[in-house]
């Protein structure tokens, strides 16, 4: 059956409070450490599916949508439905419930994720420099074409013009060249979190992407912020290697990719 027969368009974000606020309730295991803000973001592609007290909150993407699950823990939900669904779980190390539950749904696991985090004190004063929308094609076309579109956080270009908006993207920009750019949200406790940070093809290993990294930490001092935080593939030991090179670390937080 299809999906749409039975999910509701969100209109206004007020509408996910309750939903929202299950985090909290014992009975429900949640898939996503989303907010509020995160969701609002993309209101004009948002959907809510409920069966029996469970709910998905549906993010529309082109061919599939990305889901966020806040289930019962009897695992009561059923899901006949034809479309492509992407979900990522996030929990920690020693904590994988829901696994069990999203494997009999029918859920397979694409891609596994570990959280990195930084901690610095006052000691960066690097020049930044935030994106404006001249930027936005560039951005879009080298994230569309160095990320995976079901790995699930491939941002539309009017979802980009938001975080423009909101000056979330940084950039080293040099002879009117944008050599590489970091898309990044405000967290909580703060944090700053790395959505994407790419050097684009033609300046990688040219020291770019420390530089990115070092551009953000003075960005976020300057807001008052002394944290960085991303998720990265567990496979990609390279990437490992160079952020634990700048002092990152590994937590104690794990992300799953799940497909369809």
């Amino acid at each position: 059956m299809s999906l749409e027969l039975f999910m509701k368009k969100i209109k206004a974000i007020d509408e996910l409070d309750e939903i929202l606020n299950k985090r909290f309730d014992l009975k429900y295991f949640i898939t996503s450490m989303k907010n509020k803000t995160d969701y609002e973001k993309n209101l004009d592609s948002l959907y809510l599916l409920e069966d029996r007290e469970n709910y998905l909150i549906l993010l529309k993407r082109d061919g599939f949508y990305i889901a966020d699950g806040f289930l019962l823990r009897d695992n009561s939900i059923e899901l006949n439905l034809n479309e492509d669904l992407v979900l990522e779980y996030t929990f920690k190390r020693f904590d994988e419930e829901g696994v069990g539950t999203l494997n009999a749904l029918g859920f397979k696991e694409a891609l596994k994720r570990t959280q990195m985090e930084l901690k610095f004190e006052d000691s960066f004063s690097e020049e930044v420099k935030l994106l404006d929308e001249s930027y936005l094609n560039e951005v879009h076309d080298e994230i569309v074409s160095s990320f995976d579109r079901y790995y699930g956080c491939v941002p539309t270009a009017d979802e980009l013009i938001i975080s423009i908006k909101n000056e979330e993207i940084l950039g080293i920009v040099e002879e009117n060249n944008l050599k590489g750019f970091i898309e990044f949200k405000v967290g909580s406790k703060r944090s700053l979190i790395i959505n994407h940070i790419s050097v684009l093809k033609k300046y990688r290993r040219q020291g770019i992407g420390k530089k990115l990294i070092e551009k953000l930490c003075s960005y976020a001092i300057k807001i008052g912020y002394n944290r960085i935080e991303l998720f990265v593939n567990e496979d990609n030991e390279e990437a490992i290697s160079f952020y634990k090179s700048l002092g990152f670390v590994e937590k104690n937080i794990k992300s799953i990719i799940y497909r369809r």
